[in-house]
C-alpha cells in the first residue's frame, strides 16, 4: 500500500464515515512522539517550544523518509504516524535524533516508539486510513478505529512501554528539520478567542458515533456561522514576525549542533528573509515561482486547523457568546452519554509551518491555540473523561 492507494475524502463532515477509510498492512507500524510533561510546560509558557518540538519532529520524519509520503497527524504536543515496514529504520533515526534535538536545543524531553499495527489489532483496535483534501494543493491523513489512541496508550503504559519505546541508548544521528519555519508572529482572533475544541464520540457503536461526529461538525458550524467565518487565520492579521525574538524557536532547532557563527549566519538570513517577504507580499509581485499577493490565501487554505484522529480536533474563532452556545450543545450530549470534550480559550493561535515547493503549493501549516490550545484543551477532556468513570459518591 501507498499514498496512492489511500482513499481521498472531499468534505469534512465525511470524515467518520468508517467505509471511507482502508486499513494498512499488518506490517505496518505506528510511530509515536509525544512530549512529555507538556502541561507543566505549558503552564510555565513554553507552548511555543511544545508546538515547535511537535512539528520539528514532522520535519524530521518526512525528511527522514523523502520522497515517500506518509500519513501523520499534530497533536499539539507530539505527532503519530502510520509507516511501511521498510521506512521503520529511517523513522527510528529521524525520532531518535528529535529525542536528542529536543533535550538539547529547548530543554524537552521527546518520549518516542515505534508499534506494530499487529500489535494494535491484538488489543481488539483497528487502524484505518483516509486523506482529507483540506485544499487543492493539500492533503492531511485522517485516522479513525481507535489504534492510533492504542499505539499511545502501549507507548506510554510502563507496563508494554519496554515493548514499544525507543531506548534511551540508541544511537544518535543529527536531524534533517529542513522546511520548518516558525516566523510568523501570534494571529489574534479575527472575532475575540481562539478555541481548541477536542471531541470524542463515546457511544460505544461505530453507527452512533458516526452519527455524533456528525452532528458535532454540523452543530459547530451552524453556532460559529461556517468553517469560512470560524477559521483562526486571517489574512489580515496574518504578519511575519519582527526581532529575533520571532525566530528564536526555528533558529534554535534548524541551527542545533552547529557553532555560533553558523547560528548567527542562519539567523541574519531568516530575519532577511522576512523583510523580503514582507515586501513581496504586500506589492502582491510573482518571485521564485511564487504568487506573492496570493500567498497569504494560499496559507489559510493549506492549514490543518480541522483534523480527525478517532478524535475531532478544530481550531475556531468566535465571540464568547458562540462559545457559550457551544458549551452547552456539548454539555447536553456530554450527559447523554454520547460525547465527552474539552476545550482551552485563548486570544490568539500560533502557526508553524513545513515548507516543500512554495510554487506548487507545497506547503502545510499547523495551528494550534496559544497558551495551550490543544494540549490543556486534553486536559480538560480527561478531566470530563475522569469525572465520568468515577461512582457517584465516590
Amino acid at each position: 500500500m501507498d499514498a496512492d492507494d489511500i482513499p481521498v475524502i472531499e468534505r469534512f463532515a465525511e470524515v467518520a464515515e468508517l467505509d471511507r477509510y482502508v486499513e494498512p498492512p499488518s506490517d505496518w507500524l505506528i510511530a509515536i512522539a509525544d512530549v512529555q510533561g507538556s502541561t507543566m510546560a505549558i503552564k510555565a509558557g513554553r507552548y511555543k517550544d511544545v508546538n515547535l518540538l511537535g512539528v520539528s519532529t514532522i520535519a524530521a520524519v518526512v525528511n527522514a523518509v523523502g520522497p515517500l509520503r506518509i500519513p501523520f497527524v499534530f497533536g499539539g504536543d507530539g505527532a503519530s504516524f502510520c509507516i511501511p515496514p521498510h521506512a521503520a529504520p529511517a523513522v527510528r533515526r529521524a525520532l531518535t535524533a528529535m529525542r536528542a534535538l529536543g533535550r538539547d536545543a529547548l530543554d524537552l524531553h521527546l518520549r518516542i516508539g515505534l508499534v506494530p499495527v499487529a500489535a494494535v489489532r491484538a488489543a481488539g483496535k483497528r487502524v484505518l486510513i483516509a486523506w482529507f483534501r483540506s485544499s487543492p494543493t493539500y492533503r492531511q491523513a485522517v485516522f479513525a478505529g481507535g489504534g492510533m489512541a492504542q499505539a499511545e496508550r502501549l507507548v506510554k503504559d510502563p507496563a508494554s512501554a519496554a515493548l514499544y519505546a525507543i531506548p534511551a541508548d540508541e544511537p544518535v544521528t543529527a536531524a534533517d528539520c529542513g522546511g520548518l519555519e516558525c516566523r510568523w508572529d501570534e494571529i489574534p482572533s479575527p472575532h475575540g478567542e481562539t478555541v481548541a475544541l477536542l471531541v470524542q464520540a463515546t457511544g460505544g457503536d461505530d453507527a452512533a458515533d458516526t452519527i455524533t461526529y456528525r452532528t458535532a461538525i454540523a452543530a459547530i458550524d451552524d453556532i460559529y456561522g461556517g468553517a469560512g467565518r470560524s477559521h483562526p487565520v486571517s489574512g489580515m492579521r496574518l504578519a511575519l514576525g519582527r526581532g529575533a525574538k520571532s525566530i528564536r524557536g526555528e533558529v534554535a532547532v534548524r541551527s542545533h549542533g552547529r557553532g555560533p557563527w553558523r547560528r548567527w549566519l542562519y539567523a541574519v538570513n531568516v530575519r532577511a528573509q522576512q523583510v523580503i517577504g514582507r515586501f513581496l507580499m504586500a506589492v502582491g509581485w510573482r518571485f521564485a515561482g511564487v504568487a506573492w499577493g496570493a500567498y497569504k490565501q494560499e496559507v489559510i487554505a493549506n492549514t490543518d486547523r480541522r483534523k480527525f484522529d478517532d478524535t475531532l480536533r478544530i481550531i475556531l474563532a468566535g465571540t464568547g457568546h458562540e462559545r457559550t452556545a457551544l458549551t452547552a450543545w456539548l454539555e447536553e450530549r456530554h450527559a447523554a452519554g454520547a460525547l465527552v470534550y474539552g476545550l482551552h480559550v485563548a486570544p490568539a493561535s500560533l502557526m508553524t509551518c513545513l515548507i516543500g515547493d512554495r510554487g506548487a503549493g507545497d506547503h502545510v501549516h499547523f495551528v494550534d491555540g496559544s497558551d495551550g490550545g490543544y494540549a490543556l484543551a486534553a486536559v480538560d477532556l480527561k478531566q470530563r473523561l475522569k469525572q465520568r468513570q468515577t461512582p457517584s459518591g465516590a
